[in-house]
């Protein structure tokens, strides 16, 4: 399962994928939209879920500069069409996204290039129900699947 972003930029339709050596983590989930309210006669307190919001959150550990630069067209203010696609293979289910709010670099050691990143795309539209996705991907900046299947047989071996 391979996510992608598809927008326009200066008239040109562009397509960014996701791929798993870009991203340490790509977490899925659904954020409630509630209303606090307050009655102003009675001070009852009470609280209506108005419904759901899609999010998708990229997280990029210890990725070099280069990478970031890949991201950069994926911020401009000038993008109003994103489409998410949670699955490029699926062209049917997507959503219109907004992109992160806030971008912050955590750089503890400039010497060494260590880069922190969250991309963080949340539908546009409210669903009345959350949908159910699976809700976690590794990416493979630290481990895949085969490494660590490869590593679990090494260890059973030598334990007995």
């Amino acid at each position: 399962m391979t996510p992608k972003l598809v927008y326009t930029l200066n008239g040109v339709t562009k397509t960014h994928v996701f791929s798993p050596d870009q991203y340490t983590t790509f977490n899925q989930g659904w954020e409630s939209d509630e209303i606090d309210y307050k009655n102003p006669f009675t001070g009852k307190k009470e609280w209506k879920r108005r419904g759901y919001y899609y999010r998708a959150v990229f997280t990029i550990d210890g990725a070099e500069y280069e990478l970031a630069e890949k991201f950069r067209d994926l911020f401009n203010t000038s993008i109003t069409d994103r489409k998410f696609y949670p699955n490029q293979d699926n062209a049917n289910e997507y959503y219109d996204v907004e992109v992160s709010e806030s971008i912050e670099f955590d750089d503890d050691h400039a010497a060494m290039a260590i880069l922190n990143l969250e991309i963080t795309f949340r539908s546009k539209e409210r669903y009345d129900t959350p949908f159910n996705y699976p809700q976690h991907y590794w990416g493979d900046r630290r481990n895949t699947f085969d490494e660590l299947t490869a590593l679990y047989a090494d260890f059973n071996a030598w334990e007995g």
